[in-house]
């Protein structure tokens, strides 16, 4: 802990508990985060339609003489992709600089909303390293997805290839096929970037928390239009860091699964400064 930031807050002359200014991601942060993805699913795009389907459209006649072609042509045209995958999740690449800056914005919104709530300033205690740990898991974890939605478009586009192969499907409805592969793959990238972006939140939330003594937060619902009803039953519940905690301080134990963590949850833990003795 570097700071017990509830002590700190008396000490300042505060009495009264209450939570901390609610911190939620922005659209363009999830944007940012899509176009980490949205590259590799479009040079599949245009890789296949500027490379595969020409050799497609020359050989389409002799199935024998054209998947050893078309093969060839794949594998060149996956490898172009693994070096741009390896510039994106590089270090310093635009996968580390969508992190770091998430990290920035959230601890200048954590200190702020501190310094709100409690008269405490927080800005020459927090830094990036001690968010170190949730960054460089949010950098592992997208990466490993950037790499599987770059697999899953190749899958799909190579089943496309194959079945028209077999089906002697015209060149122009195969690239309407390609077109429609890499449209489920911008929609999947479009829906991991929102949920890693929360998720890395998540972490940062329960991170700063613990790093200034508040041990205790409130369930703030995304308000999404298809929800679990047991997050919807939680909003606005107080709960604990710990069961031992809830218990001491007359809060509800923490749920298994935590705001953000399960797919898709837009839920939010909201900090709150319990000051008073009651």
């Amino acid at each position: 802990m570097l700071i017990d930031l509830p002590a700190a807050a008396r000490a300042q002359g505060m009495r009264r508990s209450k939570p901390l200014p609610l911190i939620t991601t922005t659209q363009e942060q999830r944007n940012r985060l899509y176009r980490c993805y949205a590259p590799v699913v479009e040079a599949w795009r245009v890789g296949a339609r500027e490379q595969l389907l020409p050799v497609y459209g020359r050989t389409i006649t002799s199935i024998t003489d054209s998947i050893p072609e078309y093969e060839q042509a794949e594998a060149n045209l996956a490898e172009q992709i693994a070096r741009l995958v390896l510039n994106i999740t590089a270090t310093g690449g635009v996968l580390d600089a969508w992190a770091v800056s998430l990290e920035q914005w959230h601890r200048r919104r954590f200190v702020a909303g501190a310094l709100s709530a409690s008269g405490v300033d927080l800005s020459a205690m927090i830094g990036p390293a001690d968010a170190r740990l949730s960054v460089e898991q949010s950098i592992a974890w997208n990466t490993s997805l950037i790499r599987d939605v770059s697999d899953e478009t190749r899958r799909r586009v190579a089943n496309a290839f194959f079945a028209g192969f077999q089906a002697r499907t015209p060149a122009r409805e195969l690239g309407k096929q390609i077109d429609a592969a890499a449209g489920l793959g911008r929609k999947r990238s479009a829906r991991i970037a929102a949920d890693q972006t929360v998720k890395l939140a998540a972490s940062l939330d329960a991170e700063r928390q613990r790093s200034v003594g508040i041990v205790e937060w409130v369930w703030r619902h995304s308000g999404k239009a298809h929800p679990r009803l047991d997050h919807v039953a939680r909003n606005l519940k107080h709960y604990g860091d710990t069961a031992a905690i809830a218990r001491e301080i007359g809060v509800l134990p923490p749920p298994a699964d935590l705001p953000g963590q399960l797919p898709y949850c837009g839920c939010v833990r909201q900090s709150f400064l319990r000051l008073d003795e009651d």
